[in-house]
């Protein structure tokens, strides 16, 4: 099923089973809506939910916003899946991860150890994986995801962050979205709001069950600021809640402008296109075979990766023998290598049997580590039992974003990372054991830019310039 017909089918279809935004506010939106004035469901086809999505990249960019998934979250709610809580979806008085609500300041480094560290380590002793995910680990995807790299330390010397929870959303178009509307010295306005209310449409319950997504939106605001949600949607007829988020739609598009092209495409398109791209790029998958896969057991995604920042450029065979051979054997001095036959394997299972010092004459090669991501399922079935693994499981892959003079830009790209897990029940079964390498030749002449960092605007609009325009 195509991924943008999948968006499409749920964006005319809304959930009665919205988490909270906040456990003081009671029920977040009001679903006893009737039919609005004809007048006014007839201006439909003037707003372009992917457009209203592209336009809040930019504002979330603008605004220190980040979304993404995490893995202890993903565990957190696959225990609840595992105990077959069958009214998870509509309790609303269940616990999140986040404790009673699901929404929490931090503001020193001790809230931080204990509300995210602590948790985690919690949730993966229940889930008997803690000898598998450190508290380093931990600790070093938050601050890859939601803070640029940048330590939890150095950010809580000037800012707080506001951490919220998302579970149980059907698309990103109903799920909650925020609007900066005010800032001043001392406090910030965040308005929100369900994307999809640009639509006027009968809200109905069709019984379908709420797609498994867990993410954290995770706002950076200065210490000296607090921050205030704005508008009660609780109290807000179906006229009035569409009225004031087709003004948020029109405020966005008036502040950023942004191209033509963007009104009919939206991040999810890219996903229909990752093979082609790969094709196209002549990215090549090498996975290490028995019995030197088994590595891969004494490294971690986060904090021990097999490349140092997870991606090398080799530019001759000795750097080859060093970076890819020597690594395996300090990894694991009981493995005997011969290095021919290693060398033999990888030719022929990337470059079709051609020699690599052939290659190295008028190229480098760029690999970039790929890990095996737990989504959503089982963690006891994917930590523990490698031959029974679920199928919500994926792998990065990267892409040529651009090409500009003598530079070369690459990406990563995911579907948890982009999607916030939308998808995992149509992930493929995995196709190699937890470490796997992405291999692209580059002329030596060019120069590789790897950008670790999603922005999901900027990478669609490349991926449209290069790619998807006719």
């Amino acid at each position: 099923m195509k991924i943008k017909q999948f968006f499409s089918k749920f964006i005319v279809i809304s959930s009665l089973t919205l988490p909270v935004f906040l456990s003081s506010c009671g029920q977040f939106f009001n679903f006893n809506s009737t039919r609005p004035k004809p007048s006014l469901d007839e201006d439909n086809h003037k707003y372009a939910g992917d457009y209203f999505l592209n336009l809040l990249d930019k504002h979330y960019e603008e605004n220190n916003l980040k979304r993404a998934t995490f893995s202890p979250l993903n565990y957190f709610y696959s225990l609840q899946k595992e105990n077959k809580d069958s009214k998870l979806a509509q309790n609303r008085s269940r616990n999140y991860f986040l404790g009673n609500k699901n929404s929490i300041d931090i503001f020193t480094l001790g809230e931080f150890q204990k509300n995210i560290i602590e948790k985690s380590q919690e949730i993966t002793k229940q889930a008997n994986i803690d000898r598998f995910v450190s508290a380093d680990s931990i600790k070093k995807e938050f601050e890859e995801k939601f803070l640029n790299g940048t330590t939890i330390e150095e950010t809580l010397k000037n800012n707080n962050i506001l951490i919220m929870e998302h579970f149980g959303e059907k698309s990103l178009l109903s799920a909650r979205h925020y609007y900066f509307d005010d800032k001043v010295d001392a406090y910030i306005n965040m308005t929100p709001f369900r994307a999809d209310d640009i639509h006027f449409f009968q809200y109905t319950n069709l019984g379908i069950e709420p797609v498994f997504n867990p993410y954290f939106t995770v706002v950076l605001y200065p210490k000296k600021q607090k921050i205030y949600f704005h508008y009660n949607f609780n109290k807000a007829d179906a006229e009035t809640l569409v009225t004031k988020t087709r003004k948020i739609y029109h405020d966005l598009e008036k502040r950023y402008l942004l191209p033509n092209y963007l009104k009919n495409k939206a991040f999810y398109d890219i996903f229909d296109e990752i093979k082609s791209i790969q094709k196209k790029n002549k990215i090549q998958f090498f996975k290490l075979k028995q019995p030197f896969d088994k590595v891969a057991e004494k490294l971690d995604p986060w904090v021990n990766n097999f490349f140092e920042n997870k991606h090398a450029i080799i530019k001759n065979l000795e750097e080859f023998k060093d970076k890819i051979i020597n690594r395996i054997s300090k990894l694991d001095s009981n493995l005997k290598i011969d290095e021919n036959e290693f060398i033999n394997d990888f030719e022929t299972k990337v470059f079709s049997g051609k020699k690599l010092e052939d290659i190295f004459k008028n190229s480098n090669i760029f690999i970039y580590e790929t890990w095996e991501k737990f989504v959503y399922g089982s963690p006891q079935s994917y930590y523990l039992n490698s031959d029974n693994k679920p199928t919500t499981v994926e792998f990065e892959k990267i892409i040529i974003t651009n090409e500009e003079n003598n530079n070369i830009f690459l990406e990563p790209i995911s579907h948890s990372d982009y999607s916030f897990d939308a998808f995992t029940r149509f992930f493929p079964s995995s196709k190699f054991n937890k470490l796997a390498f992405q291999i692209l030749v580059v002329p030596k002449e060019k120069n590789i830019v790897f950008n670790k960092n999603i922005n999901r605007l900027k990478t669609l609009e490349s991926v449209i310039k290069n790619y998807l325009q006719k």
